[in-house]
């Protein structure tokens, strides 16, 4: 044999097989009206192989099977079928949008296996950025959503899709009427496929773009039957989950994105549990508007209304992160860029559900780090392999939108989130019926055990490892 051409022999033959064993029909509709399927065989020929056993024996060949016939009957009419077949019909949409220019490098149509793993940055990752930066902006104005990934979870058929832009155009005014019509574009289609619920990832619904999807409602008024939704309140509702576990009695904590949907629900949460709340933000009046709705909180424990003042008392404004330097907590709701994470303290307790998150070479510096705005999720119940910026887990806002589709939700969930803790125990409950929990809760739970089975004077110092930091 043929010492060069064993290597491309093997390849060619790996990629035959993959082909006959995929069970997606990769070969064009017109292939059986043409010669060219006597000589490479479909996925389906090879498929009715597997399924019906003596017929269709080659590899990869057909000629075979016609000369001495073996070919079962049903080969063509099976063919035809799996290419007019329509798509299954969806239950719901999920919609995102890629982050930072490597994001490119985990789609699917550049690499399924990248797709499925965690999004880091590699040393490499910029010697291709005169190649994504290019190519990025060539998809902003050019490109159309396309679907990541297809997947059921308990029965429910669920779809991913991705706006072609990254974090940079949402900030860029200039942007953000391409954004909307691309969101508008991707709840017709998602409507026309059968969804009753789609929800809005990230900055898809941001407060500046459409205000969490309420600007979007006027354009879908002809859609009868479909939810929009964005997922806050659940985030809302495992963020101060974990903050009420973690958090001692009357702590000061440093908020990031105070004034934002979630971080205005968070603040009357926490100043309603006793803690006090440094804001940071530079707007004065969204700050003086969230100070003022917090004159009738109800008193922790006792049922009556503060309307003394204290409550507000507990909410301070801070212009700068510099001026929270001392503070042990953090509660960030907002990216960081690395300048900002020089402002913070070694001795801090740092909790993120902002979502790119800090680079996991950057939180060692912190005394504990959690990133708590993920889900981790029952691989029972669904056949994902997408992965979240946290392994293993999903956005929570995602998780919302499967919820909402299971529970038969029929109401938008747009614009502000609410902040009463019956509403947050509610979907804390619903989470938890359908396989969804907290990823903060869920590992730290796996650190604990850890701890649990270690013995001897090593025990303190493991317990002390097993901290967010891990997480």
């Amino acid at each position: 044999y043929s010492h060069a051409l064993i290597g491309p022999y093997f390849v060619l033959f790996d990629i035959l097989n993959i082909i006959g064993h995929s069970n997606f029909e990769w070969m064009p509709s017109w292939w059986y009206r043409t010669p060219l399927k006597y000589l490479l065989y479909t996925t389906t020929h090879h498929s009715l192989h597997h399924s019906r056993f003596k017929c269709n024996y080659v590899l990869f060949c057909p000629l075979w099977d016609y000369l001495f016939g073996t070919v079962h009957p049903a080969t063509e009419t099976t063919f035809r079928r799996a290419h007019t077949q329509p798509p299954p019909k969806l239950n719901a949409a999920f919609l995102c949008h890629g982050f930072k220019h490597n994001s490119i490098l985990h789609t699917t149509m550049v690499s399924p296996v990248q797709a499925t793993r965690e999004v880091t940055d590699a040393w490499w990752h910029p010697l291709l950025l005169p190649v994504l930066v290019p190519l990025a902006g060539l998809c902003a104005y050019f490109g159309k959503p396309f679907t990541m990934q297809r997947y059921t979870y308990s029965g429910a058929n669920v779809v991913t899709r991705v706006v072609p832009h990254l974090a940079y155009d949402f900030v860029n005014k200039r942007h953000h009427a391409s954004i909307n019509r691309h969101l508008l574009s991707c709840i017709r289609q998602a409507a026309r496929e059968g969804a009753t619920v789609v929800g809005l990832g990230a900055l898809n619904k941001a407060h500046f773009l459409n205000r969490g999807g309420e600007d979007l409602l006027p354009h879908l008024e002809d859609l009868k039957g479909v939810a929009v939704v964005h997922g806050n309140t659940l985030t809302t509702a495992v963020v101060w989950d974990t903050l009420r576990r973690r958090l001692p009695p009357h702590s000061t904590v440093v908020l990031t994105g105070p004034t934002a949907k979630i971080g205005a629900a968070l603040t009357r949460l926490l100043v309603r549990d006793g803690h006090r709340v440094q804001a940071l933000t530079s707007d004065t009046g969204r700050f003086e508007a969230l100070r003022e709705s917090l004159d009738a909180l109800d008193c922790e424990g006792g049922g009556e209304k503060e309307y003394s003042g204290r409550a507000r008392d507990r909410l301070v404004r801070l212009s700068h992160l510099g001026e929270g330097r001392e503070s042990e907590y953090w509660v960030l709701g907002k990216a960081c860029s690395p300048k900002d994470v020089a402002h913070m303290g070694t001795h801090a307790h740092v909790f993120e559900y902002a979502v790119p998150r800090i680079d996991t070479s950057l939180v060692r510096k912190f005394r504990n780090y959690c990133a708590i705005g993920a889900m981790a999720f029952d691989k029972t119940k669904t056949d994902l392999n997408f992965c979240h910026d946290v392994p293993n887990t999903v956005p929570a806002c995602l998780a919302a939108t499967i919820i909402h589709s299971l529970e038969g939700t029929t109401e938008h969930e747009v614009s502000l989130v609410p902040s009463d803790k019956l509403t947050m125990e509610r979907w804390l409950e619903l989470s938890k019926k359908h396989g969804f929990v907290s990823a903060a809760a869920h590992f730290s739970a796996s650190d604990g055990a850890k701890t649990k089975s270690s013995a001897g004077a090593a025990g303190a110092r493991q317990q002390e490892s097993a901290s967010p930091r891990s997480i």
